[in-house]
């Protein structure tokens, strides 16, 4: 596997925007794997963007909200815009957001982005609005329960070049964002994943934590088969498959 920082062609760049990181044992991510191991995690949201657009992929959660009820180190913690004034990027610009789905890792932060459309699975709106219990806690209503969500039924094509691909597994309406670049068509997995979910002897793992197993393995088996390279949520770096 080779890493790229940054993916850039005529058409689109891919920018990982860094909210800050967390350590983690790495079986949080990898179901029943790397048990005796820690890994650093990216808490953030991608700009994918042309000469014409900017979009925000996810709209990121409050760190600093977030560590005071966990039990988990977090390190670099930035709200929102300072995270956009390191990249010298504006929060004006944003043309559309595309969720991939609503755990509150990902959404938090979405109340501060009122009046810019926002596309979601219907089966994510659906499922967040009554979780099963076991998932419950990964839903928080008041992110996202006065939003107005375009939503859409499984794949979609947005824009020449940028499409969105149903990804169910991790969540019941989890999608991942599949972009032209220069380096090939790149993903943005959607679901909560490292680069060990990718590299693994056996080959992918799916994630540890999951709604339905079946779901989320034929998910990345048909991300990988569509992709050249992959964006694990939760490195922020991307990887190239082998050729």
């Amino acid at each position: 596997m080779t890493w790229r920082k940054h993916l850039s062609s005529d058409k689109f760049t891919i920018t990982p925007i860094k909210l800050g990181e967390g350590k983690r044992p790495k079986a949080l991510y990898t179901y029943l794997s790397f048990y005796e191991e820690d890994t650093t995690v990216f808490y953030g949201i991608f700009l994918v963007r042309n000469k014409d657009y900017t979009i925000m992929v996810d709209t990121g959660t409050d760190l600093e909200k977030y560590s005071r009820s966990s039990v988990y180190e977090f390190l670099g913690m930035d709200s929102l815009s300072e995270s956009f004034i390191k990249y010298d990027y504006s929060l004006d610009n944003i043309d559309f957001v595309i969720q991939t789905h609503l755990h509150y890792d990902h959404c938090a932060l979405m109340p501060q982005f009122k009046g810019i459309t926002k596309y979601l699975q219907r089966k994510e709106w659906e499922y967040a609005l009554n979780p099963h219990p076991f998932m419950q806690s990964s839903y928080v209503r008041s992110y996202f329960e006065n939003e107005k969500f375009e939503l859409i039924d499984g794949d979609l094509n947005i824009l020449p070049g940028l499409d969105i691909m149903s990804v169910p597994g991790h969540s019941p309406g989890c999608q991942a964002v599949i972009i032209d670049t220069e380096a090939g068509k790149a993903a943005l997995t959607g679901f909560c994943c490292i680069s060990e979910n990718f590299t693994g002897e056996k080959g992918f793992i799916i994630p540890a934590y999951h709604e339905n197993p079946v779901n989320a393995y034929n998910s990345m088996r048909r991300l990988l088969k569509a992709t050249d390279l992959i964006c694990p949520n939760h490195t922020g770096q991307f990887l190239r498959k082998p050729e």
